[in-house]
């Protein structure tokens, strides 16, 4: 798989037209975790925007995991795939 993490937005956006990265599940019925997410006016965006939590809302997040605490154990198991490193 592909280790490189993007370091900025424009890093990420330009993997994502390229087609290194994507969205998790975003076939209709699989993408309802994070369709509340404005994509279009996020890739846009030059500052933060409120986006509107609906359940079952799991808003994505990029990090080096190298420099995040490692993952509450309680979530294992819930949501398929945020717990993975």
């Amino acid at each position: 798989g592909n280790k490189v993490v993007p370091k900025t937005k424009p890093e990420l956006l330009a993997m994502w037209q390229a087609g290194k990265v994507s969205q998790v599940h975003p076939e209709p019925g699989r993408d309802i975790a994070h369709k509340h997410t404005n994509y279009d006016k996020w890739k846009t965006a030059t500052d933060t925007y409120e986006a509107k939590y609906q359940l079952p809302y799991e808003p994505y997040f990029v990090a080096d995991k190298n420099r995040m605490p490692r993952y509450d154990a309680s979530f294992l198991g819930y949501g398929n795939d945020k717990t993975g490193h």
